[in-house]
């Protein structure tokens, strides 16, 4: 079993917690992203700006909404 980033709820741009749903902390058990409610499910991004991130992130943490909102503007 993979160990999860002790920070992981945490946006790794601006250090904000990023509400992700897939987190889990002893507060807030795993539930998952559902499609119908999670905020980051519907934001656009470009390939590029995705292969960046992840890049910047090791692909294990996510960004807040303000965050990712600001990129997906910066790409249009």
């Amino acid at each position: 079993m993979m160990q999860q980033d002790p920070l992981a709820h945490l946006c790794p741009l601006c250090g904000q917690p990023n509400s992700c749903q897939q987190v889990e902390l002893p507060e807030k058990p795993k539930t998952g992203c559902d499609p119908e409610t999670c905020w980051c499910l519907p934001v656009q991004l470009t390939d590029q700006s995705r292969q960046s991130l992840k890049a910047q992130t090791n692909g294990k943490r996510c960004l807040c909404q303000s965050c990712i909102e600001k990129i997906a503007q910066a790409q249009q």
